[in-house]
């Protein structure tokens, strides 16, 4: 029920034994005691008084029954409902239980539960249309603008402990009647209840009258009466003392404002008697008594001491400063209500540790994590289709990380997994490694969790491991390891993948970005796997994103993506990308990476920026770390906000150092902190956060300040290790104690801040650049110097001045690793941060022999960037070794130093997808060794011509110069080869092409397949020359066959010689082998021969183990082994070998691929239906990589519509680029894009075809046929299918000549079917059928359409079955035999809806008028899951 008591008699209840609760709080408040809890229901109460009285005026009515000086908390009615504790959610109408009283405050609410918290969300208050004859000025519980955090409360409630007892005695002059009092005792004392307090109502004074001549209430006046009524509600039975000093000041009051006396005796009266009551004050006097907080003492002074002899330290201005006051004790009374320990003024005060001016921003994460924790619940998930990704922008110091550090901490308890990395100014060429360590820190909580005590953690870890050896095979987990070296803690068994160390610089595809891709997403996806049934979400952050290299962005983004493509991946996983805004130009990586991440509808990004602080903000965080009322300080927050624009690391930086020089200090006489507001307005400041930081770091002993410049030069962080290891080294000069001494000092004093992990880091990013910048140029180049010669030092390269090749930095690797420093950080980590030091001093090393020396570094640190594929590292430490050269590149003494720095810069380039820059150190490698030692360089720069994709011909002659010199017999104009297929006549090899495959054919007759492949071992080994030789081959065959070279079949047959006779049959022969089974296919017609080739290939490849060869694999399915299998087996191996090309993060070559398996499919006969929504799902993963692949893939897939009767517009995933098929032909004509063109051909064929167009269909075909050059077993499906509609044509009197065209046609399918019948067994079939129709044989024509009809059943092809009835349905038409023919278009519109072909099965029902009521075609539909 609903119950209505006066606010005195709340008051009088004893409030140390309720909690008066806001809607946002907890119901237990364990926090105060009592006492401390009488203070914070009274700070709620009169919050809710002085909002009432503002409601109304402020209390200054004309109506003078309702002047604050005439109301009492008697006048202040509050309304009450009671509802069962066990009740959850109930919908009724409470009523007030006094009959009496029933009319007047009836009301009808509807509670809505919170399930969590079983508190009262929202609720109906008190109506406005109210019918009592009395006007009442009613206040509902809203809390108006709520705190200053930005809560705003709806409803208040009181929740009773059962042991409650309040001894209220009915007092029956009071209004409301008793009865309310003393059933809300009885209800509270009975058993627990919760009470909602549902309104206040302020009830008019009846009796009183003002005299005659009274003035208006003042602004002064006013507050001093909601003064003294609050002054009730907290102090409702003060001590004697406290009285007495009330009455007087409150007398004082009265007699200052009364009517004016001209008798002077008076006035000297009233003068001596207000000089008697000012000896105390009131603050002093309640805060003397020991019995009140500091705050109230403060509120109390300032709202009634304020007469004109008042001594109120901050007098009140207005009636909102007060209901201010009252809501920072309502809502944090730890703050602004309970009083502080000595140790809060006593200690140092400190701003920055609070993440003000943040609500929305901080909001907007947890809201978004919010949505991924509703996604975990089994009652009302949220549908996620993407990954959420949230995106943080602002300036230096404008607090992003401080934001999510917050908000990760926050997260922690909550249950998450929080990982984060921070990248480095100055640093990019450590990316990589600073993407690793995140990963990193995740197998080892993995770790953690496994031998941790708590069984759930161990369980969730064991599963992780079974679930990541499930998605990654022995190999790909030692791939990992090399990367995470903590993973061989987490699983068993990893053993060492020396494979990027033994390929050297050519690894590029076992080491590549997209390798990363892969294994770091199998590893963070199995996590998120196992997340998905142990309640547990992950969130990954990124700081200072700006400063990282494209590379590692690309990396980071495409881990995200790829998340987004896992269903369990998405609902458990967030990331949290953070930037400064005004450091990313257009030009910057960043800003084209973070477009397309935003375009991607893999993800969903949010974007939050941070702006400056307002003055609200200032004012909050002063607040709170001085815990001051906002009223006293908004003088110093402008003034503050003035200076700093409120920029937040400015802001905090120049109030620290007010504290610190003693402008803001603590005073003991007003138990706050005092400032002089006239002298900070005139005080000089810096105009910049960096300039006041510089200037602050002044007041540092001079020791601790020469440590901190050296740790700067360290960057952001250190790792304490290396502080142990530098010590007190007297070659460092860093005094006795070390910089270890300092670091309490640094700590203390904000600038720094030490971690769990043992990381030293500088507070913030511009802390550290004002301490680095600050040091002299020369100064910070022999700091550099120092550091790196001694950590060097500590190293076995430091000592060592072998500097061979790039390969020699890995021969102390594994030695290395197993001996680890007591500094807990690896001996290769250590050295490639003195090479970091050693290259900032450079300027200072002059001795010819010492940068060659360090040049030797360089080439190590190297070494160790490609061992982890940090490219981008690599490629930094080459270009720094060179420099060191400079000069003295290619002399005697730095030949092999400077042939190995510039090799290792162009394969770096290479492996950047930067291989227009290559050709600038592979020339100057060429250009000055001997040539029998350039083969390396002869490789890169080969390979940077072809991977540039359009220097094919370039590639072919560069390549063929080098091959000649190295005896390869290669004539310099070859007579043209290449055979065209035209009418199936295929004309005569040269002789020079027949003699070079003779010569090869009796080379490889010494060898059978057992002993090639027994004869390797898994590769040439590194540095071997031959190895890079056949690296040559394979990237002049690959430009030879897009370029269709005359000199191709020269080159491979030249190739595999060279492989035979040097004993060097490796991966890179593979390529060769199977284009050479090729020819022999193509120009000899030896199937059986060419299969050999190619199985030879294919177990090859099955034992190379670093590199999956895409593009070798490719060309063994594609026009090698295919012949020998069925279509859908060979879709099946490109599609095998698709993952294979995502496992080893060979992404452009696999999506080729990919595309080649959808063709299959597609010729093979698949259920369109089926094959659509593979095209939906695989055309955006092909776009990405392989833009020609998708732009055939496109094609295909509108022809899948059109023959499937959708209207759809396939191109729009060109974004209006390409808008249509023809817009597509003409750009491929443009450009000479052969593959392009001839796909576009072959697809207007295959449709028309498909349609019966048969003259549209031969003019697409003739058009193709002029770009084939070789045959495939794609081309020969496309010529058998000319030669059908030759055949219909012939019959239909086209022309005689096209029954010559169909007959070569079906001598060269019938030929091709004694090699590879389940292709075209069915297909010969069918034109024998349609040259028996087109010769008159009915009775051999009718069985032949039988057998194929039968044939391609079998075969599972239910398209060729539909063509074959609906052939013979023609012919049957034709000889006038009409119900067969019928019986036959039925039996094809059933096949054709099979298929999916709908626009093909209306066709043929609208041409031949078919009833498709038919029971029995219907139950065949039926049958088959269709309707006709």
């Amino acid at each position: 029920g609903s119950f209505t008591l006066s606010l005195r008699e709340l008051v009088d209840t004893d409030l140390t034994k309720c909690t008066l609760l806001f809607q946002h709080e907890d119901r237990q408040c364990d926090f105060f005691g009592e006492k401390k809890l009488r203070w914070v229901n009274a700070a709620k109460l009169s919050l809710l008084l002085a909002q009432s009285l503002e409601k109304n005026n402020s209390g200054r009515f004309d109506d003078e029954r309702f002047r604050s000086d005439s109301l009492k908390l008697s006048n202040f009615s509050v309304k009450l409902a009671c509802s069962d504790s066990d009740d959850v959610t109930f919908d009724k109408t409470c009523q007030n239980d006094n009959p009496e009283t029933e009319d007047d405050d009836a009301e009808s609410l509807e509670y809505e539960m919170d399930p969590f918290n079983a508190t009262v969300k929202t609720l109906d208050f008190l109506s406005e249309d109210d019918s009592s004859a009395e006007k009442k000025s009613v206040t509902p519980l809203e809390t108006a603008e709520g705190s200053a955090e930005g809560e705003g409360e709806e409803s208040l409630s009181i929740c009773v402990d059962q042991d409650s007892y309040f001894g209220i005695e009915p007092i029956c002059n009071r209004n409301p009647v008793p009865y309310d009092i003393v059933t809300f005792v009885e209800k509270a004392s009975a058993r627990n209840v919760h009470w909602i307090l549902l309104g206040m109502e302020i009830r008019p004074c009846e009796d009183f009258s003002l005299p005659e001549n009274s003035l208006p209430i003042s602004q002064t006046q006013n507050l001093q009466n909601i003064g003294r009524m609050i002054s009730e509600v907290f102090l409702p039975r003060c001590n004697q003392n406290l009285a007495e000093l009330f009455k007087r000041i409150l007398d004082s009051e009265q007699t200052s404002i009364g009517s004016e006396s001209n008798n002077e005796t008076d006035l000297e009266q009233r003068y001596s008697k207000l000089q008697r009551y000012k000896e105390q004050s009131l603050f002093s006097g309640l805060l003397e008594s020991g019995e009140y907080p500091v705050s109230v003492c403060r509120l109390l002074s300032d709202m009634i001491d304020t007469s004109e002899n008042g001594m109120a330290g901050n007098p009140f201005a207005s009636l909102e400063d007060v209901i201010d006051d009252l809501k920072q004790m309502a809502f944090h009374p730890q703050l602004h209500l309970d009083d502080p320990e000595d140790w809060f003024f006593s200690s140092t005060l400190r701003f920055g540790r609070g993440c003000y001016g943040r609500t929305e921003q901080v909001a907007s994460v947890l809201k978004v994590a919010s949505r991924l924790e509703g996604n975990n619940g089994t009652e009302s998930p949220i549908p996620s289709e993407c990954v959420e990704g949230i995106f943080i922008s602002g300036i230096a110091g404008a607090g992003k990380s401080f934001l999510i550090q917050n908000v990760g901490h926050y997260l922690t308890h909550q249950g998450w997994i929080v990982l984060g990395a921070k990248f480095e100014r100055g640093l990019e060429h450590e990316s990589r490694r600073t993407v690793f360590s995140v990963f990193d820190k995740l197998v080892t909580t993995l770790v953690s969790m496994r031998d941790g005590t708590i069984k759930e953690d161990a369980e969730c870890s064991r599963h992780v491991t079974n679930v990541l050896s499930k998605a990654l095979d022995r190999e790909s987990m030692s791939s990992l390891a090399n990367f995470l070296p903590s993973i061989k803690e987490l699983v068993d068994n990893v053993g060492e993948n020396h494979v990027g160390a033994d390929c050297g610089v050519d690894s590029d595809k076992g080491n590549s970005n997209w390798r990363l891709i892969f294994l770091l997403s199998s590893l963070l996806g199995a996590v998120l796997d196992v997340a998905c049934n142990s309640d547990r979400s992950i969130i990954i952050y990124f700081d200072d994103l700006q400063w990282s290299d494209s590379t590692a962005l690309a990396l980071i983004f495409e881990i995200v993506i790829s998340m987004g493509s896992l269903s369990h991946a998405r609902e458990r996983f967030l990331f949290v990308g953070m930037y400064r805004d005004n450091e990313v130009a257009d030009s910057h990586p960043f800003t084209s990476q973070y477009d397309s991440l935003q375009r991607n509808k893999c993800v969903n990004v949010t974007s939050i920026n941070l702006p400056s602080l307002t003055r609200k903000d200032v004012v909050d965080m002063m607040m709170t770390e001085m815990r001051l009322p906002r009223r006293i300080l908004r003088e110093l927050s402008d003034i503050i906000h003035k200076k700093t624009s409120g920029h937040a690391l400015f802001v905090v930086q120049l109030l620290n150092s007010l504290v610190r020089d003693s402008l803001v200090i603590y005073s003991p006489t007003k138990n706050r902190y005092h400032w002089d507001c006239d002298q900070l307005c005139n005080l000089q400041t810096c105009d910049s956060a960096a300039s006041l930081i510089v200037s602050n770091l002044s007041s540092l002993p001079s020791e601790a300040l020469q440590h901190l410049r050296v740790l700067s030069c360290f960057g952001m962080k250190i790792h304490h290790s290396i502080i142990q290891c530098i010590g007190s080294s007297s070659d460092m000069q860093l005094g006795a104690m070390g910089i270890a001494s300092s670091l309490p000092i640094l700590i203390d004093a904000g600038i720094i801040e030490e971690s769990s992990d043992s990381i030293i880091k500088f507070s913030h990013d511009l802390i550290r650049s004002a301490v680095y910048d600050g040091i002299a140029v020369d100064q910070r180049r022999q700091i550099h110097h120092r550091i790196g010669m001694f950590l060097g030092s500590k190293t076995v390269f430091g000592t060592s001045m072998q500097h061979d090749s790039i390969e020699t930095g890995r021969e102390h690797d594994h030695t290395q690793e197993e001996e680890q420093n007591d500094s807990a950080v690896l001996p290769l980590q250590l050295f490639s941060i003195a090479t970091d030091h050693i290259n900032e001093g450079s300027v200072l090393i002059t001795d010819h022999s010492q940068r060659a020396r360090f040049a030797g570094w360089n080439l190590h640190a190297a070494a160790e960037s490609l061992k982890s594929s940090s490219f981008q590292g690599a490629l930094h430490y080459c270009k720094n070794g060179i420099a060191f050269l400079a000069g003295k590149v290619w002399t005697e003494d730095t030949h092999e130093l400077s042939c190995s720095l510039f090799q290792g810069a162009a394969f770096a380039l290479l492996a950047l997808g930067e291989p227009e820059r290559v050709p600038q150190y592979a020339n100057a490698i060429i250009e000055n060794v001997p040539f029998e030692r350039s083969f390396k360089a002869q490789y890169l720069l080969i390979r940077s011509l072809e991977t540039s994709g359009c220097e094919n011909e370039k590639t072919v002659y560069t390549a063929i110069s080098v091959l000649r010199q190295l005896g390869f017999d290669i004539p310099y104009a070859p007579k043209l080869w290449l055979s065209y297929l035209v009418g199936g006549v295929r004309g005569t090899s040269p002789s020079m092409v027949v003699q070079r495959m003779r010569k090869t054919d009796i080379i490889s007759s010494r060898y059978t397949i057992n002993t090639l492949i027994d004869q390797w071992g898994g590769s040439v080994k590194t540095g071997d020359f031959k190895r890079d030789v056949l690296n040559i081959c394979d990237s002049v065959i690959l430009a030879g066959m897009r370029s269709r070279s005359p000199y191709l079949p020269l080159i491979v047959c030249e190739t595999v010689n060279y492989s035979l006779e040097q004993d060097c049959v490796c991966a890179e022969s593979a390529l060769s082998f199977s284009y050479f089974g090729f020819l022999k296919i193509w120009l000899e017609d030896d199937y059986k021969e060419g299969h050999r080739w190619g199985t030879i290939a294919l177990k090859i490849l099955k034992k190379a183990k670093h590199s999956p060869f895409i593009r070798t694999r490719m060309v063994l399915y594609y026009v090698v082994l295919p012949w020998s299998r069925p279509l859908r087996e060979t879709a099946q191996d490109f599609f095998e070998a698709y993952e294979l090309g995502l496992k080893f993060g060979d992404m452009a070559d696999a999506y080729i691929v990919l595309g080649c398996y959808l063709t299959y499919s597609l010729i093979a006969g698949d259920k369109l239906s089926s094959l659509q929504a593979k095209y939906e799902i695989y055309i955006k993963q092909i776009l990405k990589y392989n833009i020609e692949t998708a732009k055939m893939a496109v094609v295909e897939q509108s022809n899948i519509h059109l023959l499937m009767g959708v209207s759809y517009d396939s191109f729009s995933i060109f974004d209006g680029m390409i808008c249509d098929e023809n817009n597509l032909l003409v750009d491929a004509l443009s450009k000479k894009n052969i593959n392009l063109t001839l796909g576009i051909y072959w697809g207007r064929f295959f449709f028309d075809f498909w349609m019966g167009n048969d003259s549209e269909a031969r003019k697409w075909a003739n058009k193709a046929l002029a770009h084939v050059k070789f045959q495939t077993p794609l081309n020969s499906i496309f010529l058998w299918m000319r030669g059908l509609i030759s055949f219909r044509m012939y019959r239909q009197g086209k022309g005689a000549n096209l029954f010559i065209e169909g007959k070569e046609a079906m001598i060269r399918v019938e030929k091709l079917l004694e090699h590879s019948e389940h292709i075209f067994k069915s297909k010969a079939l069918l034109l024998q059928a349609e040259f028996f129709a087109s010769t008159g044989e009915v009775k051999i024509a009718k069985e032949s359409y039988e057998k194929c009809i039968r044939a391609a059943r079998n075969y599972g092809r239910i398209h060729e079955q539909g063509l074959a009835h609906e052939m013979m349905g023609d012919y049957l038409t034709t000889i006038l035999e009409i119900p067969g023919s019928t019986e036959c278009y039925m039996n094809a519109h059933r096949c054709y809806m099979q298929w999916g072909a709908v626009a093909v099965a209306e066709k043929i029902q609208k041409d031949h008028h078919l009833d498709l009521s038919d029971v029995k075609h219907k139950n065949k539909m039926l049958k088959h899951g269709r309707v006709g």
